[in-house]
């Protein structure tokens, strides 16, 4: 048993005043260690960076020596068989659903920040002591009370926590099984029809895998006032961080928050239980390469859509926009011709979370997702719509759980070729494993339900016949197929355009364009041909007027309409 308690004296230092007492510790060097990364974000964290005070303790209270062997590692000499306390403080003030945070009107905490583990203990029970104001609400999957109790660190580190007096908790029952929406901060939704439209996305949810492996389920939801988007999924709960939550971004904010919570409701079965061998179970002190980021992330960014229009959650056009934005963060990523999409999921923990620069990486989200909307398709097409991508998952969820072992490229590619056939197969690791464009791909794809893509020019008409992307008015992408590829550099400023100050509505005719640029400081002219050439072009999804009888009725299959 490994016995923690958990304090916050000064709410405004946002400090976590932790201790951490191991029983029976036995003699000679102790690692204590703090996860390099969590699950969910394939990359590493300095969760290390936010301990202070740090200092262990006998069980009679005396100093004990220790050293840091490693940047999540503190080593203790330990000189006889005995109970070892670690005593230190952890700065929470980072918001995001991965991290903690303190100030005076809520303890927000992601125990695998925080809490301290040994590799051969990390199976042990943990008991958590939490000295709150008494009058805090808790919301977290493993109690509501101040004591709570996780069978090993693994499920500690799988329970985030909220507590707050101003926590505002809704309920909702699904083949019962309850569910909580936990609102820490404001919104401007009606409550009403939240709860109506979780419970219609968590009912097809189960009715589509024909179970549900939790008795219950916490969304927990830090409302803001200013941008945000991101969400984790847990075994049994979620955290989501969205704003603004005023009432001019009420829409906005609704379909953000409808699009992250089905996403992450569905990473209960997809990732949670059916996971990568790479990743079962966890191992939480070194990065973990696996190459099958396409399932775990694109396959849950497509259905957690698609579950959103299968339950009426969403309408036909709802749905369309979310392809289309699919569409055009693909199309509009040049990164796209550099790297498969196995190769990219290989270089998560290079560089899977930032944009880089040259573009070299597809996302195993978008491409992912667009992915898995092929395969969708096809296979209804090639069953006669006796089978669909939901029966492949289906198939993982039954052979390869994380208590199973886990599943490999080749266990997919197998029960991809079991339900689809070695046609589909062929198509799939042209998908996954080329750099092959999917345009004419996606077009014979989406014919199959009576769909069109057309292609869509970038609104800055600079940007479309220059290649050259722009924040505000610094150059932040240059296509290599574009003359400006040879002309301006990443950083410089465009000042003026034929002697005009710039401006991104300014529409360019063909011929030579003259910019006037600043680069290190110095100002330059330099001429740029413009030609019918178009660049960071994308497309978006459109129903055919008149689609036949077959495309009707797979149509319908796709969309459950």
């Amino acid at each position: 048993m490994i016995s923690c308690r958990i304090s916050i004296p000064n709410p405004l230092s946002h400090l976590l005043h932790l201790s951490a007492t191991f029983d029976l510790v036995p003699k000679g060097p102790q690692d204590f260690s703090l996860a390099k990364w969590r699950p969910g974000r394939y990359e590493l964290a300095s969760f290390a960076d936010n301990i202070l005070d740090f200092r262990v303790t006998n069980e009679k209270g005396l100093p004990l020596p220790w050293q840091k062997t490693a940047s999540n590692t503190w080593s203790v000499n330990n000189p006889a068989d005995q109970t070892i306390t670690l005593h230190y403080t952890y700065y929470a003030y980072k918001m995001d659903a991965g991290n903690s945070w303190v100030d005076e009107t809520q303890v927000y905490i992601n125990f695998i920040n925080c809490i301290f583990f040994q590799k051969q203990t990390n199976e042990q029970p943990y008991h958590i002591d939490l000295d709150l104001p008494k009058d805090y609400k808790i919301a977290c999957s493993l109690g509501t009370n101040i004591s709570l109790e996780a069978e090993s660190f693994y499920q500690l580190a799988d329970s985030p926590l909220i507590a707050s007096k101003s926590l505002n908790i809704l309920t909702y029952t699904v083949a019962e099984h309850l569910f909580y929406i936990c609102f820490i901060g404001d919104h401007p939704l009606d409550e009403q029809q939240v709860l109506a439209d979780f419970e219609s996305f968590t009912r097809r949810q189960i009715e589509a895998m024909g179970d549900y492996p939790a008795p219950e389920y916490y969304f927990l939801i830090q409302s803001l006032d200013y941008k945000h988007y991101h969400g984790v999924e847990h075994q049994n709960s979620t955290v989501l961080v969205l704003g603004p939550n005023d009432d001019t971004s009420k829409e906005t904010y609704k379909e953000n928050l409808l699009g992250v919570a089905s996403h992450e409701l569905f990473h209960i079965w997809n990732i949670c239980r059916i996971r990568p061998k790479e990743m079962s179970p966890y191992d939480l002190t070194r990065e973990t390469i696996f190459e099958t980021g396409f399932v775990a992330e694109g396959f849950t960014t497509y259905y957690g859509d698609l579950f959103l229009k299968q339950s009426g959650v969403f309408s036909t056009t709802d749905y369309y926009k979310e392809i289309n934005t699919l569409l055009q963060r693909h199309f509009q990523n040049y990164g796209r011709f550099e790297s498969s999409l196995i190769e990219s999921s290989r270089n998560l923990w290079v560089d899977g979370y930032k944009k880089s620069i040259p573009a070299k990486e597809v996302s195993i989200y978008v491409k992912g997702a667009l992915v898995a909307l092929i395969l969708d398709i096809q296979i209804l097409h090639f069953t006669t719509q006796k089978a669909s991508l939901l029966d492949v998952i289906h198939q993982l969820y039954d052979r390869y759980t994380y208590d199973q072992g886990g599943y490999s490229k080749a266990d997919v590619y197998q029960v991809l070729a079991m339900t689809g056939g070695e046609t589909l197969l062929s198509l799939a690791k042209t998908l996954l494993e080329t750099t092959t464009p999917l345009e004419s791909i996606l077009a014979e794809t989406l014919e199959l339900v009576g769909c069109n893509i057309t292609p869509q020019q970038h609104k800055i008409d600079f940007t479309a016949k220059t290649g050259v992307a722009l924040e505000e008015k610094q150059i932040i992408e240059i296509t290599k197929d574009s003359p400006a590829y040879s002309l301006l550099s990443i950083g410089d400023t465009v000042l003026q355009i034929n002697g005009e100050d710039f401006n991104s509505e300014t529409v360019l005719q063909e011929g030579v364009v003259q910019l006037e640029i600043k680069r290190n400081s110095i100002r330059q002219t330099i001429s740029i041909p413009i030609n019918n050439s178009r660049y960071f072009g994308f497309y978006r999804i459109e129903d055919q007027e008149s689609p036949s009888d077959t495309q009707i009725s797979m149509k319908k299959s796709w969309l459950k309409t």
